[in-house]
C-alpha cells in the first residue's frame, strides 16, 4: 500500500516514514569543525509551509545533485530533530535530517509559487524581529 502524503506541519519525529513532497526554494553548504561539510536547504510543501533540511557529509554526494533549487521532490524516511541554534533557517519546530534510507524522486509541480514571505519595511525598521531567524517573518 502506497504511503500517504504528509504536510510539513503534520511531520513529528516520532517516526522515520514519514512521505512529504516539497519545493526546493534554496541550498548551500556548510563546514564546521564540530560536523564537517553538511549540505543545506530551505524546503517547502503546497501550503507554503518550510523546513529547514540537512545531509551529512557521508550521504553528500547521494543527494547534493538530486535537490535542486525550484524543482519538486518527494522525500520519504527522513529523520527529525528539534531545531536549535542561535539561527534558525525557517520557524519550523523541527529540523529535516537526510539518512541511509532517504528516498528523494523528482517530481511534476505542485505549484508555481515561490513561497516567498517578505517581511514589511516598517518591521524592518522599528527593529521588532527576532534576528535569530534567517527567513521569513518572525516576530515572537
Amino acid at each position: 500500500m502506497a504511503q500517504a502524503i504528509a504536510y510539513l506541519d503534520d511531520i513529528k519525529p516520532y517516526k522515520t516514514t514519514w512521505r512529504v513532497q516539497v519545493r526546493v526554494l534554496h541550498t548551500w553548504k556548510t563546514f564546521t569543525t564540530k560536523f564537517g561539510e553538511t549540505f543545506d536547504m530551505v524546503l517547502s510543501d503546497v501550503k507554503g509551509k518550510k523546513i529547514h533540511a540537512s545531509v551529512k557529509r557521508e550521504h553528500l554526494n547521494r543527494f547534493e545533485k538530486l535537490m535542486v533549487p525550484g524543482e519538486w521532490k518527494a522525500i520519504e524516511n527522513f529523520g527529525l530533530t528539534y531545531s536549535t541554534g542561535q539561527f534558525k533557517a525557517t520557524d519550523h519546530r523541527y529540523k529535516m535530517g537526510f539518512m541511509a534510507q532517504t528516498r528523494v524522486v523528482r517530481m511534476d509541480p505542485l505549484s508555481d509559487s515561490y513561497y516567498l514571505s517578505l517581511t514589511p519595511f516598517n518591521d524592518v525598521l522599528t527593529a521588532g524581529l527576532n534576528q535569530n531567524y534567517l527567513i521569513g517573518t518572525f516576530s515572537y
